[in-house]
């Protein structure tokens, strides 16, 4: 269950940067959209990393512990 939402945050998280590369090719750096568009990535993608990334590691302890 929690893998599955994990699954789904991730593939939205993939999705969302490469919508923010598409916009990137065709709205310039300057623009405030694309710099909130750009930020709002670039910690979604963090968080979905760190999020996954404990969940290995939870998966990893729990292995150990049974």
């Amino acid at each position: 269950m929690l893998a599955r939402y994990a699954t789904i945050v991730t593939i939205s998280v993939v999705s969302l940067y490469f919508v923010s590369m598409l916009v990137q090719q065709y709205i310039p750096a300057e623009s405030t959209f694309y710099s909130v568009l750009e930020r709002t990535g670039t910690v979604l993608s963090t968080a979905s990393l760190m999020w996954n990334i404990q969940n290995w590691l939870r998966g990893k302890f729990l292995m150990k512990i049974k």
